[in-house]
């Protein structure tokens, strides 16, 4: 399953545009990009270099050349629609660092595009009822003050994290903690990281945030498909300190709502969540660690599995004195 859909005419960097060709082949710009999806920094085009601004949501309000004149500027209304500009620069890159296609007056958010005018996308979420609810064309529930859908898809860092677990190159220090999972289950590496990935991918179509949620529920309660008897793996999901839950034999995902939204103020305050609606570092460890206890993934693997393997190869962690499995991971693998 791939996360993200990429259009023919646009190199990219994982999730961000780095590169412009034209119908011939040929470069006719280049984007340096901050760390964060959605952030570019610079471009230059036709042997100029213009400098980006944006504001908290992340829209370019101008971009700036190399004597520091603004060159280009923008003004939007709360859901995207341009009041106001000037200069005549050649600029895909607008509200909320989206890429704006001047022929159809739409933003291509990856997996769809997003219409301003109508403040809602063109096509239903392909998530269906695992997106942002039941209207499957609304965009960021209309509070786009302060959201936005980096993806076209539901706008919380618990999903666009496990998309990047699914599509991540782990360095060798993190396949060494993996391998001493796998070699405990009598597998290789590479077919246990396999699994991880898969799950992750699995595991975006159902993110369960309480009882809240818009993810449809089967007969024992849980969101996704389950067997009779099924369990979860750590304590009750409505425990005040539980941040996230696996489902063990499942392919759920469950994570205490609030903490991973992408709005603004959660970005400040959660560990997991940054401001652009993607996964900390801490964030994506707790995600992998919950993976790991999936029955899907080696047959699923205990705490002290965890700590045993984490410990084998000196993983650093143990954040506020404690170990901290999630902090442990997410310092080794991300």
């Amino acid at each position: 399953m791939s996360c993200l859909q990429i259009e023919p005419d646009l190199l990219t960097d994982a999730a961000n545009v780095i590169e412009e060709a034209n119908g011939a082949g040929a470069i006719v710009a280049r984007y340096s990009q901050g760390l964060q999806i959605d952030e570019p920094l610079a471009m230059l085009r036709f042997s100029a270099t213009s400098y980006y601004q944006a504001d908290g949501l992340g829209s370019i309000t101008s971009l700036s050349n190399a004597s520091g004149a603004l060159a280009q500027t923008y003004t939007f209304d709360s859901f995207g629609n341009q009041t106001a500009s000037s200069g005549s620069l050649t600029n895909p890159f607008r509200y909320s660092g989206r890429e704006f296609d001047t022929e159809t007056n739409l933003y291509y958010n990856r997996a769809r595009y997003y219409n301003p005018q109508a403040g809602r996308f063109i096509s239903e979420d392909p998530l269906g009822f695992g997106g942002d609810g039941t209207s499957f064309y609304a965009y960021v529930g209309n509070r786009a003050t302060g959201f936005t859908d980096l993806f076209g898809l539901k706008m919380e860092a618990a999903k666009s994290g496990l998309c990047a677990i699914s599509q991540k190159k782990f360095g060798p220090a993190c396949r060494k903690f993996l391998e001493k999972l796998a070699n405990s289950r009598g597998m290789s590496v590479d077919s246990l990281i396999s699994q991880l990935q898969a799950t992750a991918s699995s595991a975006q179509n159902y993110v369960y945030d309480g009882p809240s949620s818009t993810t449809p529920l089967d007969q024992n309660g849980f969101p996704g498909v389950s067997s009779a008897g099924a369990n979860t793996v750590g304590d009750t999901f409505d425990n005040p300190g539980q941040i996230a839950l696996s489902q063990f034999n499942g392919a759920a995902i469950f994570v205490r709502s609030g903490d991973w939204g992408s709005g603004i103020a959660v970005g400040i305050f959660s560990p997991f969540a940054h401001t652009d609606g993607t996964a900390t570092q801490y964030g994506l460890g707790t995600l992998t660690h919950e993976l790991l206890h999936k029955q899907s993934i080696g047959g699923g693997f205990s705490h002290e599995d965890m700590t045993n393997a984490l410990d084998a190869v000196g993983a650093p962690g143990a954040m506020g004195g404690r170990n901290d499995i999630s902090d442990r991971i997410g310092r080794l693998c991300f």
